[in-house]
């Protein structure tokens, strides 16, 4: 009857629905509409193109001062680095020995170890044959500190005739093999490179077994003679020993010293050549052989 004279009822359908809803229940709620953003318009110019976004502030460094030549100055002040020193000079003995650090091996234990390798008691006797990283045996070590005594142990019982030949081998493989494939160094390179003649001695030492070591090459090709010229060594000295042991033409020493060449075409007797015919060379050997003159004419000192 309202509706038809035109009146609207007094409370919208919506809140009447809602008080006559049942205890505990909630209409459904739609779901939040998404915030929406807003950015403010970009301001035209007169050719209808929008301007561009504001420039982020620059970085402005200060200039490098340049002297005559165009050559930049170095900057000076507090905020200046100190100057770098310049590199010392390198030294080639000191690099040749840093590459087996100081150690040097107690020869009571390793006379005990080999002794009980031969026994087959095995106590310590793992210790003979350990390795570090750069694969150096217990005899790179002890050619690099010249360790006589610890080759003596090591090679002693090669020369026994009535030590089986299997447990020979173990003391053998320490002796002639190389510290890695990248370098084929075996103990002898080293003693060359060092300037050990008496372990050179051991193994020229045909009673060993152990003289095939002498004709082995490293990656350069180079014998353990090679490596004792290059470290400063005449090759007249190991002529001498040659000539000491008796050693026939056909001996490794004899044929390492003659015939060996290395990746460059040269054997130890040509490359100690080469090394007199160096000027510094000559100059030390001249001085030293005038000295020598000097000394033998003023007659013996009381």
């Amino acid at each position: 009857m309202r509706r038809r004279m035109g009146y609207e009822p007094l409370f919208p359908q919506e809140l009447i629905d809602r008080i006559l809803l049942p205890v505990g229940t909630l209409p459904p709620s739609a779901p939040p509409a998404p915030p929406v953003l807003t950015l403010p318009a970009v301001p035209a110019i007169a050719d209808g193109s929008s301007s561009a976004p504001p420039a982020s502030p620059a970085l402005t460094l200060p200039a490098v001062p340049t002297i005559a030549g165009g050559h930049r100055r170095a900057v000076t002040g507090a905020g200046a680095l100190p100057p770098t020193a310049p590199a010392a000079p390198v030294d080639a003995d000191s690099v040749k020995r840093s590459v087996f650090p100081n150690r040097l091996y107690d020869v009571a234990r390793v006379r005990a170890a080999v002794r009980s390798h031969l026994e087959q008691t095995f106590q310590d006797s793992n210790f003979l044959f350990q390795r570090n990283r750069a694969q150096q045996s217990m005899a790179h070590w002890a050619a690099v500190n010249g360790q006589t005594d610890v080759f003596n142990a090591l090679a002693g019982p090669l020369a026994q005739g009535d030590i089986p030949s299997a447990m020979k081998e173990p003391l053998r493989r320490i002796l002639l093999m190389p510290e890695s494939v990248s370098s084929q160094n075996t103990p002898a390179h080293v003693a060359g490179l060092h300037g050990r003649l008496d372990i050179l001695r051991l193994y020229a030492n045909e009673s060993f077994h152990i003289s095939e070591a002498l004709l082995s090459r490293d990656r350069q090709g180079n014998t353990p003679a090679h490596l004792w010229v290059i470290g400063g060594n005449s090759v007249d000295v190991l002529r001498h020993m040659a000539d000491e042991m008796g050693a026939g033409p056909v001996h490794p020493l004899r044929l390492s010293l003659a015939a060996a060449r290395n990746a460059a075409g040269l054997s130890p007797a040509q490359m100690g050549v080469q090394r007199l015919r160096a000027p510094d060379v000559r100059a030390a050997a001249a001085g030293a052989g005038a000295g020598a003159g000097a000394a033998a004419a003023a007659g013996p000192s009381l």
